[in-house]
């Protein structure tokens, strides 16, 4: 008389029959031989582990379609500080394109300079706009060592409102004075900071960062809430003082020269 049994054994089911004579366990006998298993076994040892070659588990015969589910999210932060100097280098470079030198008569080619002079500062102001996010972005980033998807596309939320602001720099030459061209500017220089601050504490709060000290903590949130604040302060007062809002404005670069960097 035969009793069946399971019995797990090496994360396999072997089924078990109990000769009721012996009382001893006997195993099915329905696996390949020994000598199969162990070829299997050596092929499996040689074989490297790439785990992108995993074939997907559902075939549409379509190359764009089938892809691998398992496939880790690159976590180098490298391609996303290559693509942020790139939007960098192309925003620095479209504000110029904004400055048009003057085409009139030799004879009046120095008043039509001096009529260009507020478009210039006004490149100028944007361009050490500029150049103080990418350095912000610079020490940022130079304390991540992780990329998740969440600080990715937080970082191109970033280069969004930096690729905007040629177009609000070239709002603001064109009327300088004028509260709406003011208030465009300060909240593109303002979400400017928001968004690179966003995504500084979303690195720091999911430990993609390194271990950052608490006093470097709080420099880095002085610095963040510095260019907002001074960005609002002079859209509050656009409507009463453009000037005023302008001198602000200059203020957002060099107030952050002063301050003791980060790292």
């Amino acid at each position: 008389m035969l009793f069946g049994a399971i019995k797990e054994r090496h994360g396999r089911l072997d089924i078990l029959f109990a000769n009721s004579r012996s009382g001893e366990l006997l195993p099915l006998e329905t696996r390949v031989p020994a000598t199969d298993r162990r070829q299997k076994i050596e092929l499996e040892e040689r074989a490297p582990d790439y785990p992108q070659f995993v074939m997907p588990t559902h075939k549409t015969g379509r190359d764009d379609v089938d892809r691998i589910p398992d496939r880790s999210f690159p976590k180098d932060p490298s391609r996303v500080i290559a693509i942020s100097d790139g939007v960098f280098a192309v925003a620095l470079t479209l504000l110029i394109l904004d400055v048009k030198p003057p085409t009139v008569n030799p004879t009046l080619l120095a008043s039509a300079i001096i009529a260009t002079a507020p478009r210039l500062g006004i490149f100028a102001l944007s361009f050490a706009i500029v150049a103080y996010y990418w350095v912000s972005h610079h020490f940022s980033f130079g304390y991540v060592r992780l990329i998740d998807r969440g600080l990715l596309w937080l970082n191109m939320l970033f280069l969004f409102t930096i690729v905007v602001l040629p177009f609000s720099a070239a709002v603001l030459a064109d009327y300088p004075l004028a509260a709406p061209a003011i208030t465009l500017y300060g909240a593109n220089v303002a979400a400017c900071s928001a968004t690179l601050a966003i995504a500084w504490w979303y690195a720091v709060g999911k430990r993609l960062s390194i271990d950052v000290r608490r006093d470097e903590r709080r420099r880095v949130a002085i610095r963040t809430m510095i260019s907002p604040t001074l960005a609002i302060v002079g859209i509050a007062v656009a409507t009463i003082a453009p000037v005023a809002s302008l001198v602000l404005f200059v203020a957002i670069p060099v107030a952050s020269y002063t301050l003791r960097p980060t790292r």
